[in-house]
């Protein structure tokens, strides 16, 4: 898998458009797609960003799944 084709990973998995995925590691959409089809090089600061975007979604997750088990009380034990 290239870059271009990892870049492309991290943003489906983040659930964003070429639009929003731009906004947050700071480029425009154009250039979103241009690294996608090959056409210029992510950056290594645009790989960082999407890199520590993933991470953010990542710990959100991890912290809403613990929040969630907390919640749980273990079978058979009554309030």
């Amino acid at each position: 898998m290239n870059n271009a084709e990892k870049l492309k990973a991290i943003r489906l998995i983040l659930g964003m458009n070429q639009v929003e995925f731009a906004g947050n590691i700071g480029c425009s959409q154009a250039w979103v797609w241009k690294i996608e089809n090959g056409k210029v090089e992510a950056t290594n600061d645009y790989q960082r960003a999407a890199v520590d975007l993933l991470r953010a979604r990542q710990s959100r997750v991890i912290e809403i799944i613990a929040m969630c088990a907390a919640l749980i009380e273990p079978a058979g034990k009554v309030s």
